[in-house]
Formats: C-alpha cells, sequence, structure tokens
C-alpha cells in the first residue's frame, strides 16, 4: 500500500508539473481593463460615468468586441477633441489588444491633452509594464494606487508589474490589499496563492487556493494549483479528488 501511495503521488507530479508554470504564466498575463471609477471622471467634475455611449463601450469591451468600441470613441474624440477620456479608452483598447506601441501613442496624446486624466497613470502602468519597461511601469502604477487607492485594480496592477521587477513580498501585500478591498473575487487569492508557491510556503499557497475556489468555484487555474499544492505535500489522496473534480469545472 506504502508503495502504490508513493507511485499514486509521483506520477500526479509529474502529471501537473508538465502544465505547471505554463498555468501561472496564462494567469498573470491577463490585461485587465478598468471599470468607470478608475476610467472616467468624478460625477462632480464630469458626467462621462453616465455618457451611454461610454456605458456602451465598457460592455462592448467585456464581451472583447474590441472594433465596435473603438469605432464609437473614434467619434467622441472627433466631437470632444478638447477632453482626453476617448483616446485615453482607446489606448487602453489597442493595449487589451496587444497593440502596445500604438496604445502608447495614443495614451499620450490624451495626456496631452488632459495630464490630469483619472486613467491616464493606470494605463501607463499597463502599456509600459506590456512593453518590458517595468520601472516606468511601476512608477506609473504608485501614482495609480495614490489616485485610486481604494479600488482594487490599482493594486492588483501595480502586484503585476511588482512580480515582473522579482519584488514578490511587495507584490503580494498589493494583493492582499487588492483581496481585502475585494473579498469575493478568485483572481486576488489566486495570485497570492501562486507567490506564496514561489517562496515554497506551501501551506498558505493551500489556503490562497481554497480562498480563491471558495469565491469562484469555478476557477479552473486555482482548481489546478491546488491539486498540484496537494500533490507535493504528500497529500496524494486529496490530489487525486482535486484533479477528478476538474473534470467538472
Amino acid at each position: 500500500t506504502a508503495i502504490l501511495m508513493k507511485k499514486t503521488k509521483s506520477l500526479i507530479i509529474v502529471f501537473l508539473s508538465t502544465c505547471y508554470f505554463a498555468t501561472c504564466f496564462l494567469s498573470s498575463a491577463q490585461a485587465t481593463f478598468p471599470g468607470i471609477k478608475i476610467a472616467h471622471w468624478d460625477p462632480s467634475i464630469s458626467s462621462d460615468r453616465t455618457d451611454p455611449q461610454y456605458l456602451i463601450v465598457q460592455d462592448l469591451v467585456q464581451e472583447k468586441e474590441y472594433d465596435a468600441a473603438l469605432a464609437i470613441l473614434e467619434q467622441k474624440a472627433k466631437k470632444k477633441s478638447h477632453r482626453g477620456t476617448a483616446l485615453v479608452l482607446k489606448a487602453l483598447i489597442l493595449n487589451e489588444q496587444g497593440k502596445y506601441l500604438k496604445a502608447l501613442s495614443v495614451i499620450r496624446l490624451g495626456q496631452i491633452i488632459q495630464a490630469h486624466h483619472p486613467a491616464i497613470h493606470f494605463g501607463f502602468c499597463q502599456i509600459n509594464r506590456n512593453l518590458g519597461e517595468a520601472e516606468l511601469s511601476k512608477r506609473a502604477c504608485e501614482i495609480a494606487v495614490q489616485q485610486h487607492f481604494e479600488n482594487p485594480l490599482s493594486h492588483f496592477e501595480l502586484a503585476q508589474t511588482l512580480m515582473a521587477l522579482g519584488e514578490m513580498k511587495e507584490a503580494n501585500q498589493e494583493l492582499a490589499k487588492a483581496a481585502e478591498l475585494e473579498p469575493k473575487s478568485s483572481r486576488y487569492h489566486y495570485q497570492r496563492g501562486l507567490i506564496f508557491s514561489y517562496f515554497n510556503d506551501i501551506n498558505k499557497a493551500e489556503k490562497s487556493f481554497l480562498k480563491a475556489l471558495f469565491a469562484n468555484p469555478e476557477d479552473l487555474d486555482a482548481a489546478y494549483q491546488l491539486a498540484y499544492t496537494y500533490a507535493i505535500s504528500g497529500k496524494p489522496g486529496k490530489a487525486k479528488h482535486q484533479i477528478l473534480s476538474l473534470i467538472h469545472i
């Protein structure tokens, strides 16, 4: 029985480890388009947050209908050339599409028009990171956090850049803040689990992946990482059960 358990554990670890790093990097690379509280001015300054066309843009981006969203923003930019919002949102969508150099060019135009737009630094945070300019990204991310301290997404984006710089402890602190602000989101717990795994703190990694699954039982990445964590921590029974549960997600 002991030999069988040992073989089972070994097989599970081999199976899971074949795509462990790919799964981590795939999750970390996801872009995050900001909601209206980051993307638009406060209602005391502008009515953009209730503008029907901007709300349609948000919906289109969620559905990945990027070209349709860009078409609306092109018209908005022509009608309100003195406002930077349409250009900033266009840059963020281009970033979602992977057109990073074009996104950088467009957001710089938006910055010329409205240097203090609430989403400018958030945009530079994402775009510079995707261009490999991690230090520039970090400075922009830190400003974005100052501007939107109560928004978990700003902390999440800073964490992504800190991870790119190898500042894992600091990244985990930002993720902890994001999780505190939005405990029902699985991705912050999931990312924390990855960092705990990086530090070989398996118990905390396991707890984080469990929190992620509690927040979202259909989080495939968290379920997979939990199975891997069970396998490497000498819990082949739980690992096998978790692998079988993946079939039903």
